[in-house]
């Protein structure tokens, strides 16, 4: 009884159409892993991997939740250059994990299975979405703290 474990994915006859992990972790790097977590879930998605799927999607929420926390860190810690440093300690913790983890392992799966063979997801709407979404974040963070500081001063 050979079954198939939960570490494998099934490979299919011919390479579903992905975005590039390796691009999608490089981009992580301007728009936060959540960009790469939602792009890697994808890709398992397009693998048939719903497990890794899940766990992405995970990452991604996490990802969110350290959002809100860089927000909360900065309006309630009165030291600016202690609350930016313990912001900007838990979004690097963050971005290493996710890549050591998760991130790489979907680059050695895809270069693995498929080196350069699979058709590659095209990128100017996932970008578009992807600024307009941190453009809003920022907006929103802003606004939270004007907010904030005519409510206190």
């Amino acid at each position: 009884m050979n079954e198939p474990s939960s570490d494998t994915v099934a490979a299919p006859t011919t390479a579903p159409a992905l975005w590039n992990p390796q691009a999608a972790a490089l981009w992580s790097l301007l728009f936060s892993p959540v960009f790469g977590a939602w792009l890697h879930a994808l890709n398992w998605r397009a693998l048939g991997d719903a497990g890794r799927q899940r766990r992405s999607a995970r990452w991604m929420l996490v990802g969110l939740a350290i959002g809100v926390f860089y927000v909360v860190v900065q309006l309630a810690w009165q030291d600016e250059v202690i609350a930016g440093r313990v912001s900007s300690a838990t979004g690097l913790a963050y971005l290493l994990a996710w890549y050591l983890g998760p991130g790489l392992e979907q680059i050695r799966l895809v270069r693995q299975r498929h080196g350069d063979a699979y058709v590659r997801r095209a990128w100017g709407r996932v970008l578009l979405i992807a600024v307009g979404v941190s453009f809003a974040y920022f907006v929103l963070a802003g606004v939270v703290g004007l907010l904030a500081g005519v409510a206190g001063g």
